[in-house]
C-alpha cells in the first residue's frame, strides 16, 4: 500500500487530512503521526516542518488556526476540526 493512501486533500485548498492505522496490543498502541516523504508526494513540494507545537483546550473551546508563510502540522488527539 502507498504512503499516499492514507492521506485525501480536504474542501480547504491546501489542506489534507492524514489518517494513519492505529496498531493496538495489551501494552497500549502505535500510530506513525506522519511521514513526510509521502506527504511531500502528495503535496507534490518539500515539507519542511519549521515549528511544533502542542495544545490543550478547556471542553466546548473553539481554536483558530491562524494562516502564517509556513507549513502547518495539526494533529488533533480528541475532538474534531472544523472547516
Amino acid at each position: 500500500m502507498s504512503d499516499t493512501n492514507f492521506i485525501s486533500p480536504s474542501s480547504l485548498d491546501g489542506v489534507f487530512t492524514i489518517n494513519r492505522p492505529t496498531f493496538a496490543d495489551d501494552r497500549g498502541f502505535f500510530r506513525e503521526s506522519v511521514r513526510v516523504k509521502g506527504l511531500e508526494e502528495e503535496i507534490t513540494k518539500p515539507f519542511i516542518i519549521v515549528q511544533a507545537n502542542h495544545a490543550r483546550s478547556s471542553k466546548n473551546a473553539l481554536r483558530g488556526i491562524h494562516i502564517a508563510p509556513w507549513n502547518k502540522l495539526i494533529y488533533v488527539t480528541r475532538g474534531i476540526v472544523q472547516a
